[in-house]
């Protein structure tokens, strides 16, 4: 019973949550530049190289090329694209409880009867000459005894089960870094939160993140996106729930 209602909580939850839904929030700054060549890097260099970094970068090439950006090497690109993100801590998000309550009834019966009874009779002749005289008695008695217990007993106790529900926050950064002034051109964040509730990752949410980033590409402004699974299948997307 206590497994059922764990796999009832996690479904539910999963259900009222935002399982059905992609929600971001973008923050862009900056203007779009004259000069479009660029060149990918991570922004530790370090990340330069890792398997990881080229795959979203890969994404972010994409992105870039339908914006009107042309890549080109980094000796002749006007624009480095710094790319970082990030898995933070997990945070509290909510508790949830689940309670139990049980009643045990327990009946006792004890019956028992008694019943007795008694008769007695005598009868006698005299006969003198040619009469007779009889005479008789009898003597009868009955009793009856009845006795019924019967005791009830009701026990009830009750159960409680929290869980406590995290959420961890992820997030991509690009920035377009002017390699001849040394100065950023535009920068685009985008933050979303992953609930313990939801089977997906940083890495089915980067397509995401950065496909939603691509109009803010040299803008802005501020957006929170939410789309639903419905939505979401038109935009070609793997769907990261």
């Amino acid at each position: 019973m206590k497994i059922y209602n764990v796999f009832l909580f996690l479904f539910l939850t999963c259900v009222l949550s935002s399982c059905s839904y992609f929600v971001c929030t973008i923050s862009s700054y900056g203007i779009t530049p004259v000069e479009k060549s660029y060149y990918i890097a991570a922004a530790e260099p370090s990340l330069d190289e890792d398997l990881e970094f080229q795959e979203y970068a890969n994404i972010l090439r994409l992105r870039l090329n339908e914006k009107g950006y042309v890549e080109t090497n980094s000796q002749d690109a006007d624009l480095c694209m710094y790319l970082s993100y990030y898995v933070g801590e997990d945070q509290l998000n909510s508790t949830t409880t689940i309670s139990n309550s049980y009643a045990n009834i327990k009946t006792n019966s004890n019956t028992s009867s008694k019943t007795s009874a008694r008769a007695y009779g005598s009868a006698s002749t005299n006969v003198h000459g040619n009469s007779a005289k009889t005479t008789g008695s009898a003597h009868g008695n009955s009793s009856t005894s009845t006795q019924k217990n019967s005791d009830t007993k009701v026990s009830s106790y009750s159960t409680s089960t929290s869980f406590a529900n995290y959420k961890t926050p992820i997030g991509c950064r690009i920035v377009a870094h002017n390699a001849k002034t040394q100065k950023n051109v535009w920068q685009v964040d985008v933050s979303n939160y992953i609930l313990d509730s939801q089977q997906t990752s940083l890495r089915k949410l980067m397509p995401w993140m950065l496909f939603y980033a691509q109009k803010h590409f040299g803008t802005t402004g501020e957006e929170t996106i939410e789309i639903s699974h419905k939505k979401g299948k038109k935009t070609g997307l793997v769907w990261p729930y």
